[in-house]
């Protein structure tokens, strides 16, 4: 009988903080992920994510805590070949070709992926004598994914993979990040869009103010929301929706109201009674938002 070998540390933060001078980025981030695993880091604008992949990238150290790689400090040489890592944004010499840019980046590994097969992960096969200048917002981003492949890395970390990528790109993206992930090697990414964490990742870690709410699997967080969602226009006050009888969350995104609440019917009725105006109304079983919604607010309410 074969037995299985247990999954090895390849990304620990040992009581990690991060502050830009008396401004906390990352707070006490205890956290170990695995090799072949897939995570997702989400939050809120200005809640630490970018900066927590800086630091597993080794490009940050941190204030206080250690942070190790594959068993050794963050920043050791060693590592720099063995990490992908895809930016938010990158400057890039707009004068050169795809294929001389390709080739520029694959220089600093020792056996890196062959430059034509980097275009073609990239979609760009047809645009590798295109100057960098004349490539769209999506064709960059693809651009930048390839690049932070063509090490052939053991840890990926991609910040805001999809952004920029039309609904085919985000599709064939995703499969990239799982044909990955199967060879055993670990990804970690971070990303506005729960449907997209839902769908790529197998542990979820939410971060707000700096601080780690939530470190477990899609499905946990879904169970934590239960109940309802319900989805309305409505002229009521947002406080005094919060005081009806089971209803646990209340914010508004734009011109909707959103109501989280294990008794659906009967705030219902009481909506239907104070507001004759209330109007596209849609009720939903609680999903990933409303538990990563719950997360949040619950924790502003006590910070």
């Amino acid at each position: 009988m074969v037995q299985r070998q247990t999954p090895q540390p390849v990304v620990q933060l040992i009581g990690v903080s991060k502050s830009y001078g008396c401004v906390p980025a990352v707070q006490a981030l205890d956290v170990t992920i695995f090799e072949g695993e897939i995570v997702a880091l989400i939050g809120l604008n200005g809640s630490g994510k970018t900066t927590a992949l800086a630091l597993m990238a080794g490009l940050l150290r941190p204030t206080q805590g250690q942070v190790r790689l594959f068993d050794q400090e963050a920043s050791a040489s060693q590592n720099r070949r063995r990490v992908g890592l895809m930016p938010h944004t990158r400057a890039v010499p707009e004068s050169l070709q795809v294929d001389e840019w390709i080739d520029f980046c694959s220089q600093r590994y020792d056996d890196p992926l062959p430059p034509s097969f980097v275009a073609d992960v990239a979609d760009l096969s047809d645009f590798q004598s295109a100057p960098l200048a004349t490539l769209s917002n999506g064709q960059r981003r693809r651009l930048a994914f390839g690049l932070a492949l063509c090490g052939i890395p053991d840890l990926l970390l991609l910040d805001e993979p999809a952004t920029g990528l039309d609904a085919v790109g985000r599709t064939v993206l995703a499969q990239q990040i799982r044909h990955f992930a199967q060879t055993g090697r670990t990804v970690v990414l971070t990303t506005h869009d729960l449907t997209e964490a839902e769908a790529l990742a197998n542990r979820i870690l939410v971060l707000h103010h700096g601080c780690l709410l939530a470190d477990a699997t899609p499905a946990q967080l879904r169970q934590q929301a239960g109940g309802s969602r319900i989805r309305c226009r409505t002229s009521l006050d947002l406080d005094w929706l919060r005081q009806l009888p089971s209803v646990t969350d209340v914010c508004r995104e734009e011109a909707f109201v959103y109501i989280h609440t294990p008794t659906p019917e009967s705030v219902l009725r009481l909506l239907f009674q104070y507001d004759e105006q209330l109007s596209d109304l849609a009720v939903s079983r609680g999903g990933l938002d409303d538990a990563v919604r719950q997360l949040i607010h619950t924790t502003s309410v006590v910070i």
